[in-house]
């Protein structure tokens, strides 16, 4: 019955089965400095539905995220150099987002291929931005919130808790991005879009929500 987990700073590697079986994640934060996931480590996750690995991994064992039957969304950085075989399996993906080159990607996932068959992979040979936001959320907790903006105009959010108010005083930290931005995918974890967070996205197309958001505030869009 386990729903979430917060993994500590100094953490290095995600061991062997470590989350074998654990039904009820939604969505895990993997914070930087976790270099590796071990063999089976989240395998039969089956409510997870996104997963965004951090800059710095470097390796993703075999059947790591297998049965992971509504995993469909994941976003994997260039510094991974290694997916051992079957890390995927029985995953629903449609979309991967990876931010090397078409070249980079061919080299580490021809051992998982039939895992990626029916995703789209967004290649991207740079991220325009990316960063972190830690805003209080207002209700007297703190928040963890990642973002990267890929070349394609895909704005990824992840984390805990809520992105915070951005007034024009204090903007979004995408503000100067904001015409790059056209698609917004939030992943399981954020629970509050703060207010004025996609103020003038002007070119905004499409915008998925998790059902973990409980708030949105005024001006969000």
């Amino acid at each position: 019955s386990l729903t979430d987990i917060t993994i500590s700073e100094g953490v290095t590697s995600i061991g062997d089965s470590a989350f074998y079986g654990c039904g009820s994640f939604t969505s895990i934060t993997i914070p930087e400095g976790i270099t590796s996931i071990g063999d089976s480590a989240f395998c039969g996750c089956g409510s997870l539905t996104s997963i965004t690995i951090p800059e710095g991994m470097t390796s993703i064992g075999d059947n790591a995220f297998a049965e992971c039957r509504r995993l469909t969304i994941v976003t994997i950085p260039k510094s991974v150099t290694s997916i051992d075989r079957n890390a995927f399996k029985s995953c629903p993906l449609t979309d991967v987002y990876y931010s090397g080159t078409e070249s980079d990607w061919g080299n580490i996932s021809n051992s998982d291929s039939s895992s990626f068959a029916n995703a789209t992979i967004h290649y991207n040979s740079s991220i325009i931005a990316s960063g972190t936001c830690g805003h209080p959320n207002n209700e007297g907790g703190e928040s963890s919130v990642t973002w990267s903006l890929f070349d394609d105009g895909v704005l990824i959010i992840s984390g805990t808790g809520a992105m915070g108010d951005w007034e024009y005083s204090e903007p979004a930290p995408w503000s100067d991005y904001r015409p790059e931005i056209k698609t917004v995918v939030i992943n399981p974890g954020i629970t509050v879009i703060g207010r004025f967070a996609f103020d003038r996205c002007t070119n905004l197309i499409n915008v998925t929500i998790p059902d973990s958001v409980t708030c949105i505030k005024f001006w969000a869009f």
